[in-house]
């Protein structure tokens, strides 16, 4: 990948780059040191996929509001405010802070997971800005790549890609 990268950056020095990918601390890590040591790489951004987001922000109204209609529109909400201002994350977290008042057991669990959630990754949720950019927002780019690529076959962890070193090597292992 950052073979790729470097390419590209030589042909196109004014492009941006963006990783896109869940919250998993070990792959912003991993990532992070690969990049910060490329030569190439003056800088890049980063994002948690926006469906990874949605997910957890659906189970917040779950948590938080029992009209399955009220969720969907409330989410819908949230997504045209992502696309517009980087703020609408801070917004969300406010909800969040204000709900947890109301809600106990499980339902405060649910509330308390993704106010963490939010405040390690909150930077990463700032989607307008990476539209602005000319980046993508969800993994749909870098799934079709690799599909293309075949540089993970479908049905194999990136870890096994890894481990067989250089792209076109031995066949990464599968999983279940």
């Amino acid at each position: 990948m950052v073979a790729d990268v470097r390419v590209a950056k030589l042909r196109m020095p004014e492009l941006s780059v963006g990783i896109v990918q869940d919250g998993a601390p070990q792959m912003w890590n991993l990532l992070r040191s690969v990049l910060d040591a490329e030569s190439s790489m003056d800088s890049y951004h980063e994002a948690i996929n926006r469906y990874h987001v949605n997910e957890r922000l659906g189970k917040v109204l779950k948590a938080t509001e029992v009209n399955p209609q009220l969720r969907t529109e409330r989410l819908r909400e949230w997504n045209i405010g992502f696309d517009k201002d980087d703020t609408t994350i801070e917004h969300i977290e406010a909800y969040i802070q204000e709900m947890r008042r109301f809600h106990e057991g499980s339902d405060l669990e649910v509330l308390l997971e993704n106010l963490t959630f939010i405040a390690d990754n909150g930077d990463r949720i700032r989607y307008a800005s990476l539209v602005a950019a000319g980046l993508p927002v969800g993994r749909g780019a870098t799934e079709g790549g690799v599909q293309v690529r075949r540089v993970r076959p479908r049905g194999t962890r990136w870890a096994a890609v890894a481990q067989r070193g250089r792209i076109g090597r031995a066949h990464p292992t599968r999983h279940s």
